[in-house]
């Protein structure tokens, strides 16, 4: 009789425990989109005559987002007016919103020999990299500039010809598809410069 009642009880639990509602299983939140973009970095050494003409602040003066961005877009519209040395080939850097890219670009010897004599400055090495973050609605992406670069000059400035610098050269919100300019490194009467710019693949 025992056994009766025991077996009773547990269809009776059996019963109630498939009628009790089920936890809900919230719904997986997709994640954010991710924007990829192309990357162009270049290196450009600009004489001091360049700022002046333009009447923008000398490379020892503190810049502004205007300036910069005058000066960017000045040296993209007028590539033959200057030693520029950027990715070559079939090579596309691509940065994802939220990460960060490098490359080394390496120096050309016959323009920077050219370059060496012409404006008594050659670069030894440039190695610039950027990270972003999310794009906001008016095309903009907060971005982060670091490079590793060294020149070597024709004239010594502090009793060296060997300059360089590594780190962090500038930050801000860029616009996609117009260029950024940011100084690295001084000479005698010119000055190097690291140009970015991110596009849409």
């Amino acid at each position: 009789m025992k056994n009766f009642w025991f077996i009773v009880l547990l269809v009776g639990l059996s019963a109630c425990s498939e009628k009790a509602p089920q936890p809900k299983i919230p719904a997986a939140t997709p994640a954010a989109a991710r924007h990829r973009y192309s990357v162009k970095f270049a290196a450009v050494k600009i004489p001091d005559s360049v700022l002046l003409s333009l009447g923008l602040p000398a490379y020892e003066e503190s810049s502004t987002p205007d300036s910069r961005r005058k000066l960017a877009a000045y040296v993209s519209a007028h590539p033959a007016d200057f030693s520029i040395r950027s990715s070559t080939g079939n090579i596309v850097p691509l940065v994802q919103s939220n990460e960060q890219i490098s490359m080394e670009i390496l120096p050309d010897a016959n323009q920077e020999a050219r370059d060496f004599e012409t404006l008594g400055m050659m670069t030894k090495e440039f190695i610039p990299s950027v990270a972003i973050r999310e794009e906001n609605d008016q095309g903009e992406v907060y971005y982060a500039c670091h490079c590793r670069c060294g020149v070597r000059l024709k004239e010594a400035i502090g009793k060296s010809t060997d300059q360089g610098r590594g780190g962090g050269c500038g930050s801000g919100m860029i616009v996609i598809g117009q260029p950024e300019i940011w100084p690295l490194c001084r000479g005698n009467g010119v000055s190097l410069w690291m140009l970015v710019t991110l596009n849409r693949p």
